[in-house]
């Protein structure tokens, strides 16, 4: 626990590890559905009932995330800085172990747009956010399902490969959010003003990949995430 704690201060000094003797002291801040995670003692009955919500929710769109996790998910811990309530999930590849964090309290204060537009978000995407977790991505570098304040809204940037596209964008800028990011400038995006989990994959640097089903590639590159951390 100690070697985790002194990991996550690098990056986020105010950073804490809950004890389960704290959990009360912040069940009245957090989604009914978690209360039972956090008081639970159990090691293994509370990655159980972790991921029975994901099961719940989003058992189709993750299969193979969910899945993932079922092999090799070695801990969950409750963890809070600057105001958020979050799971540390620690997930094993080989012979090494790497974290990933799901926010559970809901804030897009920051995000007006995206709040603004939240009615038209597709279902299934409003339903992880607001049932599983706000982002779901690699602590400390964000690569993975942003929390809702980081999601990109396409119409706040100047893209410079759009000169460069041989055809015009497929998209509508400022309709489109990009709620997958895998760190370098690549995001799994979604024009709301299309088909339902219909998106694109926008790169900074090469061709858009147009007309692709959001969860499948977002399940595909959290599995290669996990894989070449």
């Amino acid at each position: 626990m100690k070697d985790i704690l002194e990991f996550l201060k690098i990056y986020n000094k105010n950073v804490k590890i809950m004890e389960t003797d704290e959990f009360n002291d912040y069940l009245s801040y957090i989604p009914e559905k978690w209360r039972s995670v956090f008081q639970e003692k159990d090691r293994e009955k509370r990655i159980e009932k972790t991921l029975n919500i994901w099961k719940t929710y989003v058992s189709k769109e993750l299969k193979k995330t969910i899945h993932y996790l079922e092999e090799n998910l070695l801990e969950v811990d409750f963890i809070t800085y600057q105001g958020k309530i979050a799971i540390l999930y620690e997930i094993k590849y080989k012979e090494e172990i790497f974290y990933y964090e799901g926010i559970l309290t809901i804030d897009f204060s920051e995000n007006i747009i995206l709040k603004q537009s939240w009615n038209e978000i597709p279902k299934s995407i409003v339903n992880f956010y607001m049932n599983v977790h706000n982002g779901f991505y690699t602590y400390p570098s964000h690569s993975g399902l942003v929390e809702l304040n980081e999601v990109m809204y396409f119409d706040d940037y100047e893209w410079g490969i759009v000169e460069e596209l041989e055809n015009p964008p497929e998209i509508n800028f400022e309709t489109t959010f990009g709620f997958f990011c895998n760190g370098g400038g690549i995001y799994v995006a979604i024009d709301i003003k299309e088909q339902e989990d219909i998106g694109v994959v926008w790169y900074d640097d090469c061709e858009p990949d147009y007309h692709i089903n959001f969860w499948d590639v977002v399940d595909e590159w959290m599995i290669s995430a996990f894989e070449n951390i």
